[in-house]
């Protein structure tokens, strides 16, 4: 690497005026990219030797095709690599070694870039997301479509291992310890219909646990789902946390009647209480109902002065 950047032929920098030093990184970066990929693919390639392999469908032993190329993304750029694939005549499957040991099975995005992307993903929305990735890299890594499809990957990925016990368990709460809790949904955007061409929307319910006196840290437990599985993911993080319904103080909702329905199921006793806006918003509503305008206006303030 230090050899190719060497190579580089630029004219001295004068002693005096500005220097483009933006120009000048850029330049420097995506040759430092390029040769880091190639020597990335020199590295990995020679360390595909050839193998028995076997057929995991017939156990037979799988006849090797040769050399066969594939175009790869990784953080220092696209990069073609060139693997060994074997194939069984008796099962018609293919099996490519190396790109099992390198995690791109099935995919052209190294598992380094992968995470890269849905770091990103968790921050912004997928457009947004790619945008500021292409600007950051120096090369568009992936469609919007493709940060959705490796987003939801990991994500689906994350909710096998958390069924399964296979993640860390949550952090315990202190038993001296009591909390508060807000539950609302809202609506979010995804990436445009390809057939209609509006954007799809997508329901997320979502709950944050926090403590009143602002010692322990928050938490929050979101969803893509209906309210009855919403209630199991909620109740299944209270309960690895140790945190049952006498640790509550109440909980915040808008008055939806599925958030009441939820607490009254999985937190039974611990008192309901309305959020102000809405508490405020039913009132105004039974205000201009009952009054005349004038009046109603007059009759809301003292109602809202009490609350």
């Amino acid at each position: 690497m230090s050899e190719v950047l060497g190579e580089l032929h630029l004219d001295a920098l004068e002693a005096t005026g500005a220097i483009d030093c933006g120009a000048e990184e850029e330049l420097y970066r995506r040759v430092g990219q390029q040769t880091a990929g190639e020597l990335l693919a020199l590295r990995w390639s020679a360390a595909d030797a050839l193998v028995e392999a076997t057929c995991e469908q017939c156990q037979r032993r799988m006849k090797s095709l040769g050399h066969r190329s594939k175009r790869v993304r990784t953080l220092c750029g696209t990069v073609k690599l060139g693997r060994r694939v074997y194939y069984c005549q008796e099962c018609g499957e293919t099996k490519i070694p190396l790109d099992e040991r390198l995690g791109i099975g099935g995919t052209g995005i190294t598992p380094g870039l992968s995470r890269v992307v849905c770091r990103s993903a968790l921050e912004l929305p997928y457009r947004q997301s790619q945008l500021l990735l292409s600007d950051t890299l120096g090369f568009e890594p992936c469609s919007t479509r493709e940060i959705e499809r490796i987003a939801d990957q990991h994500g689906n990925r994350i909710e096998q291992m958390r069924s399964k016990g296979q993640l860390s368990p949550a952090s315990l709460a202190n038993q001296k310890d009591h909390y508060c809790m807000a539950i609302d949904a809202g609506m979010i955007p995804g990436l445009p219909n390809p057939d209609s061409h509006r954007l799809d929307w997508h329901d997320v319910k979502l709950a944050v646990v926090f403590d009143p006196k602002k010692i322990a840290e928050p938490f929050y437990i979101a969803g893509r789902e209906d309210a009855e599985k919403f209630g199991k993911r909620l109740w299944t993080e209270l309960e690895s946390r140790r945190i049952y319904q006498d640790r509550f103080r109440l909980v915040l909702g808008d008055g939806a009647p599925w958030i009441w329905n939820l607490v009254e199921m999985h937190l039974p006793g611990v008192p309901q209480l309305l959020d102000f806006y809405h508490a405020a918003e039913h009132l105004y509503k039974t205000a201009s109902n009952i009054w005349p305008e004038s009046k109603a206006l007059e009759w809301w303030h003292r109602r809202l002065g009490q609350l």
